[in-house]
């Protein structure tokens, strides 16, 4: 006879809930799949810029998980992971424990202010639906007060500062650009009136992509009026003012859109952590050590063949996914393990602006837009088929709420 196997899955995000989907579908009776996340939703972190700035509703950021995995056979945990007993093969959860014969961790990162005076207090986060609309309502609130307000109170408030010039914080400063003049016509302030500043402690933004991309960004925002500091490492925030090398600003509003952290209980656990706490992990995606853990996307601390450190991407962490349950599915691997292939990336400066570049192929605006759409309906596919990318569209214009529950 051969015994059934018990595979516990850490996190619904894009990693984790691609391999519990991935195994799902294709694993038989032997094989019993738990999926572990205190969320009642996949939340769709590619999106939250959108949802910051009141173009997307929460709704179209978020695919409930009980409905999405309705008759797959994957048993979901509404429980928040506390801790790993690698000695007796469990996981500590806020429910109870939970036994496993393979453990997989996706449970993805929290916003790292990096010993920031001020930062954790003053500044925004931009890392979970409920970040993203607590920080839409903050921007409403705010040009609401300055509609009352006058002199340097009136400004304070109508300056926002995005801390962080990578894909995130790009994707929200043009966002802001969009919306925010609509929220001052809203309240009788004068669009002239609103500053909008992106800091990045690197000589550039989007550092991580071509030249061509990052002059578009830059043009593109600055055509906007977003103003760019570079070289601007942030020492300190306060209610008043965000501290810069060689300077301060006067912000009303200030948003993180940098660094992450894995969670402690990884190196609690006794597992192997490197930079932010993340895990270390083979070739093949296991933790060092532990060939019966699996860690994958923001959390793990992975690399290519050639040792470049991968990104962390959605994009990687459905490959990570697709390719570990391969494995677990016994399924032949490649001999030098997980090898990411970046098809190309995309991203959104509003409603009307984008870049992407596909294959090397370099797009802007609406040719941008048209691919990020068809990548966000493609994974949606994946996941649901097509009546789930049917069911988000029409999420969008719809005003139901997303469940935002936050972690306690």
């Amino acid at each position: 006879m051969h015994q059934t196997r018990r595979i516990v899955v850490v996190g619904a995000g894009y990693a984790g809930l691609a391999t519990a989907v991935r195994l799902a579908r294709q694993a038989d009776q032997r094989l019993r799949i738990h999926l572990v996340d205190g969320r009642s939703e996949h939340q769709l972190i590619t999106r939250l810029h959108e949802v910051a700035a009141a173009r997307l509703t929460p709704a179209a950021a978020a695919i409930p998980l009980r409905q999405l995995l309705d008759g797959s056979g994957i048993h979901l945990h509404a429980a928040w992971l506390d801790g790993i007993d690698l000695n007796r093969g469990e996981v500590r959860t806020n429910h109870g424990r939970l036994a496993y014969d393979r453990l997989v961790l996706a449970p993805g990162t929290t916003p790292d202010f990096r010993d920031v005076p001020g930062a954790a207090t003053h500044a925004l986060p931009l890392r979970t639906l409920e970040d993203a609309v607590r920080l839409r309502d903050t921007l409403a609130r705010q040009v609401q007060r300055a509609a009352n307000a006058c002199g340097i109170e009136r400004q304070s408030l109508m300056t926002f500062l995005v801390v962080g010039g990578g894909y995130t914080g790009v994707e929200l400063a043009g966002e802001l650009a969009t919306r925010l003049p609509v929220l001052a016509r809203r309240f009788g302030v004068g669009h002239d009136e609103i500053r909008i500043g992106l800091i990045e402690a690197m000589g550039r933004i989007l550092p991580a992509q071509p030249g061509w991309m990052r002059r578009c960004a830059t043009d593109a925002l600055q055509h906007m009026q977003v103003d760019i500091f570079l070289s601007s490492p942030v020492r300190s925030v306060d209610a008043a003012y965000v501290i810069v090398e060689g300077g301060r600003v006067r912000a009303g509003t200030v948003i993180w859109t940098t660094g992450s952290r894995a969670p402690e209980w990884l190196a609690e656990a006794g597992l192997q952590v490197g930079c932010a706490g993340r895990a270390r992990v083979d070739s093949h995606l296991a933790a060092i050590g532990h060939p019966e853990i699996a860690i994958l996307g923001d959390a793990a601390l992975a690399h290519d063949p050639s040792g470049v450190q991968l990104p962390a991407s959605a994009q990687v962490a459905v490959q990570q996914a697709e390719y570990l349950a391969d494995r677990l599915l016994g399924r032949p691997a490649d001999e030098r393990g997980f090898v990411a292939h970046i098809l190309g990336e995309a991203l959104s400066l509003g409603p009307d602006r984008g870049l992407a570049r596909v294959r090397g192929l370099p797009l802007v605006n609406r040719p941008a837009l048209l691919v990020k759409r068809l990548a966000h309906l493609r994974y949606l596919d994946s996941l649901g088929g097509p009546q789930l990318g049917l069911e988000q569209l029409t999420r969008e214009y719809c005003p139901v709420q997303a469940s935002c529950r936050p972690r306690t």
